[in-house]
């Protein structure tokens, strides 16, 4: 019996081995399969400009003034070639000193790219995409955007860099490229709330002016970090959150929109 009963023992263990090493094969696979097709995305959809660092060049060669100068760091998007693989999609965004460079996608709903790629690949690590009861898309007062915390600081992985001073004093801004045009986000508020508490953060739409400013001063008082970004009326946001904790909590980083120079 007690022979039996070993054996049976070392089976079980056996099997819970091979599943769970299973499990970590496929999780591990997913996230190369995932980086690997962002990775092409980006190859074929954004040029940067230093590519045409030379070209650059030349057309400062030939001016004097120091304003007339070209800023060769510029990011520059192919967005047709973005919008004939995917029709859903509505924007870039690229942060420095991040692995947070991707396109920005909208769906029907907030579950599909939760679980779907921008060639639509099922995949656990999803995609970037605006909330989907944003009817106005990029054009909402606040474009909320939402990604995963992935183990391997893909997709918005790497926003938890941002609860360090140093870092956000060293990244006060993210881009964000549309069909559009080009904008810079001036980052005035960074924390963490509960899944419970996120009502004001996910807010898209607001009665008045007073109660618009009365709810971004309220976001400031949130923030882990002091800014001395003043937000005004006109002004429209982007919310990127992610989640934090489990799942238990939400980290969140918001910006005003201000023209790229």
């Amino acid at each position: 019996m007690n022979k039996w009963l070993r054996l049976t023992i070392l089976f079980i263990a056996i099997t819970v081995f091979t599943v769970s090493a299973y499990k970590l094969i496929v999780v591990v696979m997913g996230y190369k399969a995932g980086q690997s097709e962002y990775s092409s995305i980006a190859d074929m959809a954004v040029l940067l400009a230093e590519a045409e660092e030379t070209k650059a060049q030349s057309i400062i060669s030939e001016v004097k003034e120091e304003e007339d100068k070209i800023d060769i760091n510029k990011m520059k998007i192919n967005h047709d070639i973005l919008l004939d693989v995917n029709d859903e999609y509505k924007a870039w965004i690229n942060i420095k000193d991040t692995n947070i460079n991707y396109p920005i996608l909208q769906a029907a709903d907030n579950d599909y790219y939760l679980k779907y790629t921008f060639q639509r690949t099922y995949n656990s690590a999803g995609s970037i995409f605006i909330d989907a009861n944003i009817e106005a898309g990029m054009d909402a007062k606040n474009v909320i955007v939402h990604g995963h915390n992935m183990n391997d600081a893909s997709m918005f992985g790497d926003l938890k860099k941002y609860r360090d001073r140093d870092f956000l004093e060293a990244n006060k801004t993210f881009q964000v490229y549309t069909p559009e045009g080009d904008y810079d986000y001036e980052i005035f508020s960074v924390y963490v709330v509960s899944n419970s508490n996120v009502e004001i953060t996910y807010q898209y739409g607001y009665e008045s002016d007073e109660i618009f400013l009365e709810i971004m001063n309220k976001l400031k008082t949130y923030s882990l970090h002091n800014t001395d970004v003043e937000i005004i009326a006109e002004d429209k946001i982007m919310t990127l959150s992610t989640c934090t904790n489990n799942g238990k909590q939400r980290l969140v980083v918001i910006g005003k929109q201000i023209p790229m120079e």
